[in-house]
Order: structure tokens, then C-alpha cells, then sequence
């Protein structure tokens, strides 16, 4: 079990190191309730995650990759999903970034019960 400290002594610790403690504290809370949630990360590995769900969906590889692939494999549909326990305001503009600047990919978000969040990253392109 991670026992987050809730108390500080002054009169051991200078200014800078109780000040330091006390951020570690609120940011394993944070981390905490994130995880709580249902999140695989927290709010602020999600906008980070963005940019590889979008490459993946969109089918980019390596040149090698490529000469291995199948006819088929260029058009098949294609979906990335990540449960986090919030979106931040950093994630949401890192999906409409990446939606701009990778083609034919979508981002969508879908609440789950426990409070948790899905972004789901799908392609665009259906091979009708």
C-alpha cells in the first residue's frame, strides 16, 4: 500500500525540502485519483500518448513494414484505445493537432462507468 505522507515537520526539514514533500504529496494524490478512475495514465501522459495512437491508426511504419504488407492492409480499419481517468485541456488540442496534421484519422472521447474516459483514435478511410 503507498502511504502518502499528510504531515510535515517543520523543525526538521528546511523551506525548500518541506515545500518539495509537500508537492510530492498533492502529486501522488493527483496520480491517486486518476488511477481510481480507471485511467491506464494520468491526465498528463494522455496528451503524449496522442501523437502514437494517431500513427498507429494511420498506418505509418517503416519502410520495411511497408514491403511486408499485404494489399489488404492499406485500407483495413484501423483503432487505438486509452481508459484515463481525465482528458486535460493539453489532450483534447493534441487530438485536434493530430487530426489536422495526420490524415484521414478521428478522435472521440466515451465515458465509462466508474468516471474513467476512452480516447479512441479510428481511421477514417473505409474500404467499401
Amino acid at each position: 500500500m503507498l502511504e502518502v505522507p499528510t504531515r510535515v515537520h517543520l523543525t526538521t526539514l528546511s523551506k525548500a525540502e518541506v515545500n518539495a514533500r509537500e508537492r510530492g504529496a498533492e502529486v501522488a494524490k493527483q496520480l491517486l485519483k486518476q488511477v481510481a478512475l480507471g485511467g491506464a495514465v494520468d491526465n498528463y501522459l494522455a496528451d503524449q500518448i496522442v501523437i502514437f495512437m494517431a500513427l498507429a491508426v494511420s498506418g505509418v511504419a517503416p519502410p520495411i513494414a511497408v514491403e511486408r504488407q499485404s494489399a489488404g492492409d492499406a485500407h483495413r480499419k484501423r483503432r487505438c484505445e486509452v481508459l484515463v481517468g481525465k482528458v486535460s485541456l493539453h489532450t483534447e488540442t493534441a487530438m485536434k493537432i493530430a487530426e489536422i496534421m495526420v490524415p484521414n484519422i478521428v478522435f472521440s472521447t466515451k465515458k465509462v462507468e466508474n468516471g474513467g474516459i476512452i480516447i479512441v483514435c479510428e481511421n477514417k478511410v473505409v474500404n467499401g
